[in-house]
């Protein structure tokens, strides 16, 4: 006979079972899963089978009821019928009690449900869930039909599956979709946001006791990590195409972009339970980049300046990089990975100029930043920075401003030029010693003011704003120098200034102003002319090391090398005449070292220079006696008594001719220090043969006479001729 058989506890008489296979199928019409709905139609009768309407069928007790308070026959063939006396006259009773029994037993699910046919062989079971029981309406006295609808996932047949899926092919899920979401990042270009959505809802399972070893929800977990693909490049046994694939085949790679070079970064998962649904969601997700370790978001502003002669364009350029992460919770690799991206892709700051000329071109900017900051956060991996450019003026390690100014003296026809500017020592991120930026602006002066300052002197003969400098005759040594340093900012402040002052013959070194005036003075009662030179010679000095003895060298230096040699040229240039004594007849020379000046009085006149080389002063005066022989010889013969006085008798006859010569001369002081008065005595000068050329035809010589002070370099001599 056959039997229907639910957790032991068999259903008499039999009801009749339909199957009805509802394959699982997903969007892509792929089979994932099955669900077998049964619909079981039976008839309780209230005075026979099973369940009986009270325990031990109304019999006395026996082994062959159970279940249920004792109602269900356990047993093969049928039970017998009820015969409790009692329960004769209440058929409606017997029927409520056998669907109470009936509620109660499939109250509770998952427990085998056989179908054994009648030629005893292998019967056909499965663990039932879902289940609905359907009282038909009617009197219920003796009959009430009934209907039992369930569902089940897998049919066994001896032991082994008879229709539906395993386990472990998924063959206990009702729902499953997985989606991958593409779409291109809003921020920043050709970077993309990928997102993989799975999401699959279980169904119960049972054991062979029909308890429930895991939930719903967690069925739906393992058949995700088992059946279908979490990550990047795994594939599922339902598609062939791995994540990555499915990326690099997308609409968006049909256009310029070439997704194949892309790699997933900044990979995240979330996990989504809900337990009364049986489902579970993961949620996957990546940055897609062509370009490894991050990205840089960043934003440019230039700005033009036109009250700045050296700088007319500013651009500031301030951004964040993002520093990718490989893996699931690799944060701390962000930050790294943003280093790399600065040092690498962006270049650090010569990067950042890139980017800026890339946008505005016609502007010529310096390389180094005028000011740069940077900011590293390592929770969110990020480094965000912030640096302008310019094109004001730099040198090397250093940043140099400077300005040129003439100011013009008309009462003195001197004509001055400064030049001024500071110099900003760049300052580095790198740098740890604080004195680094002052050391770079020191740097960068030392070249601008060696060779003597030439480079800024040429700054101002080349300036565009006193193109006249070049005709001036501006000097190239400086007349004064300041220099300010800050040490702390990094800083020095520096002015030179440059005259045109008449330095004649332009002395090589330069290093001195000669200031000086002339007079001329002729007296009537002596004939002579006189002139007279004075002057200042002031040394200039630029350098810190001995400042007082350096000014002095170059005084003297110019003094003695080109103010003394070409004072006598002076007269010539200035009064136009060329006077025969180029020899002063008076020296005043005053030095003041402290001050470095030389002060200076020279005397010249019109006489002649001495005949004797050597003589600093010389007189000489020859007188002539009756020469002419015009001087009578007159004889006097007094008479007396005579009151006129005597009687004049002209001889007829001459004076004697005679002529005398008077020298006197002073030279330089002379002796002998050793106390040889004969030493001392022969250093006199001699005039013997400038005499002896005075000396008349056939003269005689009536006197000689000479006197020698060599300590005072006083000599005299006076010589007398007669002749006729």
């Amino acid at each position: 006979m056959a039997s229907v058989i639910y957790n032991s506890c068999a259903i008499i008489p039999a009801p009749l079972v339909t199957f009805q296979d509802e394959p699982i199928i997903a969007g892509n019409q792929e089979r994932i899963g099955n669900t077998y709905r049964m619909t079981i139609n039976g008839t309780l009768v209230s005075y026979k089978g099973s369940p009986a309407s009270a325990p031990f069928g109304g019999q006395s007790q026996s082994a062959n009821w159970g279940g249920y308070n004792n109602q269900y026959w356990v047993t093969s063939n049928y039970p017998p019928d009820e015969t409790n006396p009692s329960m004769s006259f209440h058929q409606l009773y017997m029927m409520e009690s056998k669907q109470e029994a009936l509620r109660t037993l499939f109250a509770t699910e998952g427990q085998w449900l056989e179908f054994q046919s009648m030629d005893g062989s292998t019967p056909l079971k499965c663990q039932i869930k879902g289940v609905r029981l359907d009282f038909e309406q009617g009197i219920w006295f003796t009959e009430c039909k009934y209907t039992i609808t369930c569902e089940t996932d897998v049919l066994y047949l001896n032991g082994q599956i008879y229709q539906g899926l395993p386990v472990a092919s998924g063959g206990l899920i009702q729902q499953a979709n997985e989606t991958w979401e593409i779409q291109p990042n809003t921020q920043f270009v050709k970077t993309f946001d990928v997102v993989h959505t799975v999401n699959v809802v279980g169904k119960r399972s049972f054991d062979s006791l029909g308890n429930e070893p895991v939930p719903a929800w967690q069925i739906a977990k393992n058949y995700i990590n088992t059946q279908l693909s979490l990550g990047w490049s795994g594939a599922t046994s339902f598609s062939p195409y791995a994540g990555g694939s499915i990326f690099n085949q997308s609409t968006l790679a049909s256009g310029s972009l070439n997704l194949s070079t892309y790699t997933p970064y900044n990979f995240s998962r979330n996990d989504s339970i809900d337990e009364l649904a049986g489902s579970y969601q993961v949620v996957e997700r990546w940055e897609a980049s062509p370009t490894p370790s991050g990205y840089n978001v960043y934003t440019i502003n230039t700005r033009t300046i036109v009250d700045d002669p050296y700088c007319n364009v500013v651009s500031n350029i301030q951004g964040t990089i993002h520093g990718y992460y490989d893996g699931l919770l690799n944060y701390d690799q962000r930050l790294p990975a943003a280093q790399y991206y600065w040092n690498t892709f962006v270049n650090g700051a010569t990067g950042l100029l890139s980017l800026i000329t890339n946008n505005y071109s016609g502007y010529t900017y310096n390389v180094q930043p005028r000011q740069g900051a940077l900011d590293y956060n390592q929770n969110e991996g990020t480094i965000s920075y912030n640096y302008e450019f310019s094109n004001q003026l730099y040198e090397n390690d250093a940043f140099e401003t400077y300005a040129v100014s003439r100011k013009t003296s008309t009462d003195i026809y001197l004509t001055t030029f400064g030049i001024a500017g500071t110099i900003k020592g760049r300052r580095y991120d790198g740098d740890t010693n604080v004195l680094a930026p002052a050391q770079r602006a020191y740097a960068w002066f030392a070249t601008i003011s060696g060779n003597n300052y030439s480079t800024l002197y040429n700054r101002i003969l080349s300036s565009t704003y006193w193109p006249e400098a070049s005709g001036l005759g501006l000097l190239p040594e400086p007349v004064s120098k300041t220099i300010d340093i800050n040490e702390s900012e990094g800083l020095i402040s520096y002015s030179v200034e440059y005259n045109n002052r008449a330095n004649p013959g332009a002395f090589p070194a330069d290093s001195a102003t000669d200031e000086w005036q002339i007079s001329k003075r002729f007296d009537r009662q002596d004939g002579i002319t006189h002139y007279v030179i004075n002057g200042t010679v002031k040394g200039l000095n630029i350098i810190d090391v001995n400042p007082i003895v350096n000014k002095f060298a170059n005084a003297s230096g110019y003094f003695y090398t080109y103010t003394l040699p070409n004072l006598y040229n002076r007269i010539l240039t200035y009064y136009g005449v060329s006077i025969p004594d180029t020899n002063p007849l008076s020296i005043e020379i005053g030095t003041f070292p402290s001050q470095g000046e030389i002060t200076y009085q020279y005397e010249y006149s019109s006489l002649f220079p001495p005949i004797l080389s050597g003589a600093l002063s010389e007189n000489i005066t020859v007188t002539d006696n009756n020469y002419n022989a015009q001087v009578q010889v007159i004889a006097q013969i007094p008479i007396p008594g005579r009151t006129s006085g005597p009687v004049l008798q002209d001889v007829q006859t001459t004076q004697v001719k005679s002529r005398s010569i008077n020298i006197e001369a002073v030279v330089g002081p002379t002796g002998d220090v050793g106390g040889n008065i004969l030493v001392a005595y022969n250093t006199k000068p001699s005039y013997d043969g400038y005499v002896l050329q005075l000396m008349p035809v056939n003269g005689k010589c009536q006197n000689w006479q000479s006197t020698w002070d060599w300590r005072f370099g006083r000599y005299t001599l006076s010589a007398e001729f007669i002749y006729e």
